[in-house]
């Protein structure tokens, strides 16, 4: 067993026998092809002698006295107890049977130091001393097991843990369905098998193999003649970035010389059910002659190690296979639905990133992808190759062997360093390779060898979690604050360029000055660094960071023990930094948070805060170093996104005076005593003074300013949406609990700064002084927006002014709440849904902006955020929400990316996620669709109101448009099988909706309005019906609020009735109108409804058409995308080519609009249209590059060259 430790790169090796002398190689990319190869070296020395001082070789062994047992695979987990989990496998006998002979079983045993193991015992119990009581998890099966391809053997286990299970790969032997094969006396085969487990103990076997030559009657009667079988030897991996499975096997081919060759498949669908391709064919192995091979990957490399190629034949029976390709068209061989779509190896294979967990209590992430790492089994003189993939080409790990122990640092480099171990299992360390050899008597005992690592100057993710710093290695406690200085010189004028990442929120100032703050959110197993670049002059330069660790879970982050990750770097040449860092005085910890879904108030008293410490001068002699610290944390990789701005907002000024106390003592309860202050004193006198403030809107900003107070003054900061009674309210609506949303500090005297770490979200300011009037000064007022955005790219405009602020209003909303995600709103909660992110968020920011990045990143980060079953995260990666409406409309929503992008790697990356999420369900289909026994929210719209029955058919719905979508995914990446699968699927689905709708006889009075919209998108509802659907859409639309006044309103989340609309569902309702004729009746409800909401002087978005709820909340603006699309009539069809449009113009009772559509590369696209005397004139202006917009029934494509303009005469009646 091999494992890369730390940075150093420490090797431990758990082996059977004790025969060990490591060399590994080096590796290579052939030219032209770009074909994967391996070099070769021995590994093993056949003699049992060590080299003097390069390996320590503890004496005893860890487990012994039980027969024919071997092949450990260890893992490392962050149990406190027992951190290390071992499965092996050895033989079983029934001693009341005297006619069984005994098979092949699998055991677990556990350990709290690697050195005594205790083994799980029959009655549950753990021991290390008494074979004959150890329990199997796995055994081979009987005559009478259903499962009969593991009739004898069940051993080499391979073990991955990702996303709450552990999945194991295992050899065993199949029983041919049609008899025994020539070549087999008794007519079995080697396989390889799959099982899964929540707890290690408890083991489920898939119904099929994950690998096996299959054999198929429809053929002709098979002879003697040897083709290919016996897949054996599994190591298992998870390939993160492909979102893929690989299994590694040895197979036999009699068509090479040699015994067994090397293999590599494939599974991007649910290792429970789905089927493994192979990536090469099997006449050309991944390597020739190569037996029992194990791979690792250390860095860019594959390591394999193997037993030695000559072993005697009678080690391993050949299978025996007619070739088919002489007697039929067919073949006789399959592995599990046969050689997939990337057959014979052309590319090279792609790298395997470490698995990560998405659970702190995982226990898998490791060096070489996730996969179990093995060295060979047998006592005798092995090999190695090594390889990488294409991108790597040349590229080499070397290794410098020292005397050391695992754990413990010989080189000045790292003297003194905290470093890092598995703490959660998402490290990218290692305890899991194996080394077995037959023997009577297992003996497992650890050889560790300490190897130097060769890495670039600039650090590699997984070296990153190296890096990691802070005051000091205990546990932290929530809410504190810490600053930490760093100091460099520059020899020239230089462009220096940061790596930064932290836990849970840090400012950064680079001599003195605010540069950037951070993290850009992640979840524990993806941690990102930010990337940010700095003009600096020659010299001595300071940065200066303050972090706050929160320490509870929030929508943003979960409470990750804290850290600090910064590095410079000049010309790829990293900076030397002296780092010191203190504790911050002046903060009391943990008076209030804001609300249950975010962090704590900032309660600071200056006079007591170190003066002056992020500036250049200050004297930071007497803090102290910080150290490196371990974290239950994945490997590091570039955040994607731009960075987020920083945004100077002139507050208006819109009443001032003075102020007295009323309520309580300071902490009673800070929000109330800031309420009811007394701010036109009569009753009593004087204490202070205040002003409040307009922002325009609604923003996530903090104040920035200067005062000029004497000492102990108090200041308040508060901020709201909206104004109570003419007030600001410090509390925050619908937070599920208390909220606080102010700040407060003691100023410490004189003219300060008051620039709080953290931003609120909110329109309304108010800033109360206590303090004697005549001694409060405002010197400077102003505040800083947190924003992804600045100016718009897209545009709109038309006769209508009150259209024209529609979709302005949309678009100010959604500057509102993009930050380093696309969030829900700016102040209650922060949080990344996937409604607002994939749903209504992605088509508004694809009309107003060209980077929607922050768009893409949030669904992989639902993706990365799935739950063990594979269901995607509808709120993600602070405190995650499982929801199943968000989960299936995921799925629409990548491609949907796709067609606004023209993106294809999305598609690449998240279909195995797709198929997982789309699978989630499976448990809870029956003949009448998905049941309400789904464990997951079911949220289709606020108010909603399911139908009778077992079933909630808007769910349903849901899940008939996922596996529309299903179908066009794998057909596009080319996956017949996958496709037609979704295809029976959706029929399947198609039947069961049509079986509902004609149960009502299609009145859709009684089938609802969300019903009826989703089947019309879904495209169910026959053509004789759909002039009555849209027909009932819109009654029930005008008989709701705010059309009807007399209506029910939505109060609260939980005042359902079915006489209500959305401004979400409109998302959903409008397109479906549009594209029936009905487009003047959705601009006069954009002007009734939307019109309705900018009343009292809004300028963001409320949630719903009730202003008790948030003030801003950009999944309410629909009408900006629809008139993008609709009014303006270009839509992007980038899935089908670069800058291809659609043309869907519908113009209704306008007489003309102009506005720009957004193209991917920073560009727009012009369009200005007029309708005269029945024609409309349609005027396309192309930027710098050619555009193409598909007309009319027959899609005629018009091409409008780069910086040109092209007029189009449009019929009016055909774009109503």
């Amino acid at each position: 067993m091999l494992s890369r430790r730390k940075i150093t790169g420490d090797l431990l090796v758990l082996l059977t026998g004790g025969l060990l002398a490591l060399a590994p190689a080096g590796c290579s990319v052939s030219g032209a092809a770009g074909r994967l190869t391996w070099d070769r070296k021995p590994v093993l020395d056949h003699s049992p002698r060590f080299p003097a001082g390069e390996w320590e070789r503890p004496q005893r062994a860890v487990l012994e006295g039980f027969l024919h047992a071997y092949q450990p695979c260890v893992i490392e987990t962050d149990d406190s107890e027992y951190p290390y989990r071992m499965w092996f496998f050895g033989w079983i006998v029934d001693p009341t049977n005297p006619e069984y002979p005994g098979c092949d079983a699998i055991y677990h045993a556990r350990s709290r130091d690697l050195d005594r193991w205790e083994v799980l015992c029959k009655d549950g119990s753990w021991s290390g001393d008494r074979p004959e009581d150890w329990a199997s998890t796995l055994f081979a099966s009987t005559d009478g097991d259903r499962h009969y391809y593991h009739a004898w053997h069940v051993g080499d286990p391979s073990v991955v843990f990702r996303d709450g299970v552990y999945y194991m790969a295992f050899s065993s032997t199949s029983k041919p369905l049609d008899g025994p094969l020539a070549g087999y006396p008794s007519g079995m085969m080697l396989c390889v098998m799959g099982a899964t487990s929540v707890d290690g103990v408890h083991w489920h076997k898939r119904e099929e193999p994950l690998l096996i030559a299959q054999c198929d009657s429809v053929f002709p009667p098979r002879a003697a003649a040897a083709r290919v079988g016996d897949f054996h030897r599994p190591t298992l991996m998870w390939d993160e970035q492909q979102q893929a499975w690989k299994l590694y096997f040895d197979y036999y081919n009699a068509s090479l010389p040699g015994n067994c060759h090397m293999g590599l498949a494939e599974c991007r669908g649910d290792f429970r059910t789905g089927r493994f391709d192979f990536v090469h064919s099997l006449d050309e192995p991944l390597l020739d002659n190569w037996p029992n091979p194990e791979v690792v990957k250390i860095g860019t490399g594959y390591y394999c190690f193997s037993d030695p190629p000559g072993y005697a034949p009678a080690d391993k029976t050949p299978g025996r296979f007619e070739d088919g390709t002489a007697a039929s068209s067919g073949r006789l061989f399959r592995p599990t639905g046969g050689i997939g779509r990337r057959a014979n190896l052309s590319r090279p294979i792609p790298e395997s990133p470490p698995a990560r967990c998405r659970r702190p209590s995982s226990a898998a992430a490791t060096a070489n992808g996730g996969s179990t790492c093995s060295m060979p089994r047998r006592s005798a003189a092995g090999t190695t190759a090594v390889g990488t993939n294409g991108s790597a080409k040349g590229s080499t790990i070397g290794f410098t062997t020292r005397s050391a122990i695992c754990g413990k640092r010989s080189n000045d480099r790292n003297a003194g360093r905290t470093f890092r171990k598995s703490v959660g299992g998402i490290s990218n360390e290692k305890l899991n390779l194996n080394l077995i050899s037959k023997m009577k008597s297992l003996k497992i005992i650890c050889a560790i060898l300490c190897a130097g690592l060769s890495f670039p100057a600039a650090a590699a993710g997984s070296q990153i979690g190296e890096r990691l710093m802070w005051t000091d290695a205990a546990t932290a406690a929530p809410d504190i604050h810490v600053g930490f200085r760093g100091t460099f010189t520059l020899d020239s004028d230089a462009r220096v360029d940061l790596r930064l990442s932290g836990a849970s929120w840090y400012v950064v100032w680079i001599d003195g000055e605010y540069f950037t703050e951070g993290p850009d959110r992640y979840t524990a197993a993806y941690p990102e660094y930010q990337l940010r670049s700095v003009d600096l002059k020659k010299g001595k330069h300071t940065i200066a960071v303050q972090l706050q660790y929160e320490g509870v879970v929030t929508r943003i982050l979960h409470p990750i023990q804290p850290f600090l990750y910064l590095e410079a770097a000049v010309g790829g040449k990293e900076l030397p930094i002296d780092w010191r860092c203190q504790r911050l005085a002046g903060y009391s910890s943990q008076v209030r948070r804001i609300n249950p879904q975010l962090g704590w108030i900032e309660w600071l008293d200056t006079r007591a805060l170190q003066k002056d410490w992020q500036q250049p001068a200050y004297d930071d002699s007497s803090w102290g170093k910080p150290v490196f610290v371990e974290r239950a944390i994945g490997e590091f990789a570039a955040s994607k996104i731009a960075p987020v701005k920083s945004l100077k907002i002139e507050p208006k000024l819109i009443a001032s005076g003075e102020l007295a106390e009323v309520f309580g003592y300071p902490g009673d309860n800070p929000g109330a005593s800031f309420f009811l202050r007394d701010l036109s004193p009569e009753r009593y006198p004087g204490q202070g003074v205040w002003r409040r403030y307009d922002l325009g809107r609604v923003r996530l900003a903090r104040p920035d300013l200067v005062l000029d107070l004497p000492a102990g003054a108090v200041v308040e900061i508060a901020s709201s949406e909206f104004l109570s009674d003419g007030r600001v309210a410090p509390w925050i609506t619908l937070s599920a609990g208390d909220s606080y949303n102010m700040y407060r500090f003691i100023a410490r005297g004189g003219e300060q700064r008051f620039f709080p770490l953290i931003p609120h979200g909110g329109r309304f300011v108010e800033v109360h002084v206590i303090a004697p009037k005549d001694s409060v000064r405002f010197v400077d007022e102003s505040f800083v927006e947190r924003g992804y955005y600045d100016r718009a790219d897209g545009s709109f405009s038309s006769a209508d002014d009150l259209l024209n602020t529609i979709w302005n209003t949309g678009i100010e909303t959604y500057k509102a709440c993009s930050e380093d995600a696309l969030i829900d709103n700016p102040t209650r909660e922060r949080g990344q849904w996937l409604g607002d992110v994939g749903i209504v968020g992605m088509e508004i920011g694809a009309v107003g902006f060209s980077d929607i990045g922050i768009v893409r990143r949030g669904l992989v980060q639902s993706a990365q955020c799935a739950n063990p079953e594979g269901l995607v995260a509808g709120l993600c990666p602070g405190g995650e929400s499982y929801m199943a409406s968000y989960a299936l409309q995921w799925v629409p929503a990548c491609l949907n990316y796709w067609r606004l992008t023209g993106d294809h790697t999305v598609l690449d990356e998240l279909f195995a996620a797709a198929e997982k999420n789309v699978a989630a369900f499976d448990p809870y289909l029956t003949d009448q669709g998905i049941t309400n026994d789904c464990p997951y929210w079911n949220f289709i719209d606020w108010g909603y109101v399911a139908n009778d029955g077992g079933s909630d058919m808007a769910l349903n719905l849901h899940y008939m448009i996922a596996v529309q979508t299903m179908t066009r995914w794998a057909a596009e990446l080319g996956l017949e099988d996958r496709e037609a699968y979704y295809r029976e699927k959706a029929a399947k689905f198609s039947g069961i909706l049509d079986r509902y709708y004609a149960q009502y006889g299609y009145d859709w009075d009684k089938i609802g309005y969300h019903r009826t919209v989703l089947g019309m998108k879904a495209g169910l509802i026959p053509q004789q019906y759909r002039p009555a659907a849209v027909a009932f859409i819109k009654k029930h639309i005008l008989n709701c609020f705010p059309n009807n006044p007399d209506a029910p309103r939505l109060s609260d989340p939980a005042a359902n009735n079915p006489q209500l609309i959305t401004p979400y569902f409109s998302h959903y309702a409008f397109p479906i109108l549009f594209e029936n004729g009905e487009t003047d009746f959705v601009l006069d409800q954009y002007r009734k409804c939307w019109g309705w909401a900018l009343g009292e002087g809004r300028t963001t978005w409320v949630e719903v058409f009730d202003t008790r709820w948030t003030h801003c909340h950009q999944w309410a603006g629909a009408p900006t995308w629809q008139l993008s699309r609709y009014a303006l009539g270009l839509n992007p069809r980038f899935d089908r080519a670069v800058n291809s449009f659609d043309l869907t113009l519908h113009v209704g009772s306008l007489d003309r609009a102009s506005g720009k559509i957004p193209l991917p590369s920073g560009a727009v696209v012009g369009v200005d249209w007029t309708l005269k005397d029945g024609t409309v004139y349609y005027t396309v202006t192309a930027p710098d590059e050619a555009v193409e917009i598909f007309t009319g029934q027959g899609k005629k494509k018009v091409q409008v060259k780069a910086n040109t303009s092209r007029t189009l005469e449009l019929p009016a009646v055909s774009s109503r």
